[in-house]
């Protein structure tokens, strides 16, 4: 019963939160803090909900300056909630074009700046990715990408997408191995 409880409460909050982040998204488009507000938003709450205490080693992450590829292994629908509360500043995503149509949170996802590619089209995906690089280039923000390309609940890695490793040469970061 429990379970079924917290099961309730945790969609409640997304939805909540998809409402009210899409009004700050509206109010505040394409700004690149509010992936981190975003992600805090979803998360802090549901991991209460949920009765769970996230302890993450995330000083290196947070250390680096804006401009910097972030990858992470996307293991299932959960990573939000996780994944969530450790979002750094002036960070965007890429995720794949069919989470636009994920109410609320699709919209949200994109009002937060960040990419949605079409994994069909690879021309449009690679003009994607190149104007993706200089934008933030030019913003200096960072991006978080799931190489693997798709939900990875197991033990090792999955290949990587090559695309996404495909990005027009630019400086790295004086004090990371950035791309």
């Amino acid at each position: 019963m429990l379970y079924l409880l917290r099961m309730v409460l945790v969609g409640l909050n997304f939805l909540f939160v998809g409402f009210v982040g899409l009004i700050i998204g509206v109010l505040r488009p394409f700004n690149p803090d509010d992936n981190r507000l975003f992600g805090r938003l979803y998360s802090h709450p549901a991991l209460r909900i949920l009765g769970l205490k996230l302890e993450a080693e995330v000083g290196p992450l947070h250390d680096q300056p804006p401009g910097c590829v972030i990858i992470a292994n996307h293991q299932s629908n959960w990573d939000l909630f996780l994944l969530g509360t450790v979002v750094p500043r002036r960070m965007a995503c890429i995720g794949k074009k069919s989470l636009k149509w994920v109410p609320f949170f699709g919209q949200l996802f994109w009002l937060g700046g960040n990419v949605l590619l079409n994994r069909e089209n690879a021309y449009q995906a690679r003009r994607a990715l190149q104007t993706t690089s200089r934008v933030l280039a030019e913003q200096n923000t960072s991006i978080w990408i799931f190489p693997e390309g798709t939900r990875n609940p197991g033990e090792t890695l999955l290949p990587f997408k090559k695309g996404r490793f495909r990005w027009p040469s630019r400086p790295a970061c004086p004090s990371c191995p950035c791309v």
